[in-house]
Formats: structure tokens, sequence, C-alpha cells
């Protein structure tokens, strides 16, 4: 009977030791649903009634700049690297998106494809100069970001532009209650379902967790690199032609305010650039989560100067709650 019982109790202590590693090890991944779970709760209270499937449509809607740009930038930081020039990308596509696209079938199709094309070169030069004269990712991009800037405020030196109609209204049509923006999600999800199974995507994790692990076990690092800001140039070009659709105008200063909201998206979404881990599916939470803390302190009567404080202090708090984490998980394996 005591060795039963000293056995059952083995055993508690192990399952509950198990469950204790395994939160530590998958907090950071329900992370964004928590925060996304709490905001809608505290928006609910303050507003009562608010929530709704045609509000919640309407907000991905919205959301939907953000999450396509933080998409790229979340592929840069698994790999330890920023893009800064992701925000002269939008503003540059926005505005010859805005001024260029005919008002016709082929004419808006051309014009996406070739603010496609643009948004990829822009990201394999970020690339290539980053790879080529071994420059910090920071100083190249933001060097690119001012170029992109200069080179939107030359085309479109103020806010306007003459968006084709055609685009314009296709992009903001519904389907019932549901946007257009709404249906590119499940798109989004399944690519970065395929892209991580791939060699490709294997070696952006291997290169976030150790680049020189990466290169000694056959993974070309130059070539992963310039691919991910090629793919990062592209999300970015998609983010800035779908703003010309959703305000219907272009502006040479639309995608400035992005950088500090990418970044922010991505790791409310469990982006670890000091580990290399992280997912995209959670990156759409976390700036989903962004655009709701904006309607929240509307909701409470704050202004909206309100927003970066909150969304600076917020951005802190779970990058020391990532950091925590990954001291407890380093402690648990030098204790095995």
């Amino acid at each position: 009977m005591e060795k039963q019982a000293e056995k059952r109790s083995f055993d508690v202590k192990a399952t509950l030791q198990n469950g204790l590693t395994y939160s530590r090890k998958n907090f950071d991944q329900v992370l964004p649903f928590i925060l996304l779970v709490v905001v809608l709760v505290l928006i609910s209270i303050v507003q009562p009634g608010a929530i709704s499937g045609k509000w919640l449509a309407n907000k991905i809607d919205g959301a939907m700049v953000l999450i396509l740009a933080s998409m790229g930038q979340s592929l840069v930081m698994l790999m330890y690297g920023t893009d800064l020039s992701i925000a002269g990308i939008i503003c540059l596509t926005n505005t010859l998106s805005a001024l260029f696209m005919p008002n016709t079938p082929f004419g808006v199709i051309g014009t996406i494809l070739a603010m496609c094309l643009l948004g990829v070169v822009a990201g394999i030069f970020n690339g290539f100069i980053i790879t080529r004269f071994k420059m910090q990712p920071f100083i190249v991009t933001l060097a690119t970001w001012s170029i992109f800037d200069g080179l939107a405020l030359y085309f479109l030196p103020r806010d306007g532009g003459n968006v084709a109609p055609l685009y314009s209204n296709f992009m903001m049509q519904r389907i019932g209650i549901l946007p257009i923006s709404v249906f590119i999600l499940p798109l989004l999800i399944l690519m970065w379902s395929w892209l991580k199974r791939t060699r490709f995507g294997v070696a952006i994790f291997a290169i976030g967790r150790n680049e020189t692990a990466a290169h000694n076990s056959g993974i070309n690092v130059n070539m992963v690199k310039l691919k991910v800001y090629a793919f990062s140039g592209l999300f970015a070009a998609l983010a800035g032609t779908y703003r010309t659709a959703y305000v219907a105008s272009g502006s040479p200063t639309a995608g400035d305010g992005y950088v500090l909201l990418t970044c922010c998206a991505a790791v409310l979404g469990g982006i670890n650039v000091a580990s290399g881990r992280g997912s995209l599916h959670r990156t759409i939470v976390g700036a989903f989560v962004l655009q709701l803390i904006t309607d929240l302190l509307v909701f409470c009567g704050l202004s909206t100067y309100w927003t970066s404080l909150i969304q600076g202090a917020l951005l802190i708090i779970v990058v020391a709650t990532n950091s925590g984490l990954d001291l407890l998980r380093k402690k648990r394996n030098l204790e095995v």
C-alpha cells in the first residue's frame, strides 16, 4: 500500500511538472489569442452591443494593410533581421497605383502585378546590399526607406490621386456582411502552412536560430536572405496597393506609421528574434489586436494620442514575457 501511494505521488508530481513545462513552452503561442480575448471583453464592457459579425468584418478590413505588411516583417524577423523599408514601399506602391492604374480590368490586374514586381525588386535590392556588403539590415533598410519615400513624394507631393473606381469598388464590395479582405485571410494562412514545410521555410527557421550552424549544414544563407527580403517587399507592395482601394486615395507618407506597427504585430504574434521561433498565423492575430486597441481607446473616450503609448507599453510587456519564458526554457534544459 505504501509503495502504491508513493508511486501515485510520484506520478502526480511528474504529471504536474510536465504540465508546467508544457505551459512554459506554449504560453507565448497562446498569448496573442489571450490578448485578443481580453481586448474584445474590454470592448464589450465599455461599449455593450458594439461587437457583432459585421463590426468584426469591418475591423478585419481596416486591419488588412497592417496584416499584409506584418507578414513580410515577420519573415524577416524570424531570420533575426528587420525591414524598415516596408514603410517606403507602402508609400511608393500606394501613390503609383493611385496615380497610374487604368480603370479597366486588364489595367487593374496589370497595375497590381507591376506593384508586386516593384516590391519584389525593392526587396531583392535590400537583400543584395545586406548580403553582398555584409551591412546591418537596420542601416540598409533605413536608407532605402528614405529613398522610396522620396520617390513617392516626387510622384505625388500631397495626398490625392485618381483611384480607378473599378478597383476600389471591387475591393470594397461585400458578400453578405463579409468584405473581400476576409477571404484573403485563408489564403495567407494556407500560404504560410505550405511555406513553413518547404526547404525554404525550414532554412528561415534554421538561420534565425543559428546562422553559423545553418551555413555549416549546407544552407545557402545569402540566397535565403535574398528571398526573404523579396517576400517582405512583395507583402509591403500588396499592403500599399490594398490601401489604395481602402482609402480611395494615394499618400506619399501612407506607410511611415507602419514601421513600429509591423514590428509590434510580429512580436505580439509570438515572433521571437532571439530564438528564431514564431508563426505568421499568430502575427495576423497580433495585427488585429493592435487594430482593436485603437477602437477600445475611442470607446473609453481617450484621445488617439494614447494609442502609441499603449502599443509601446504592450510591446515591452510582451518582449519581457517572451524573454522570461526563454530563460525558463534554458534553465529547464540545464536541469535536464
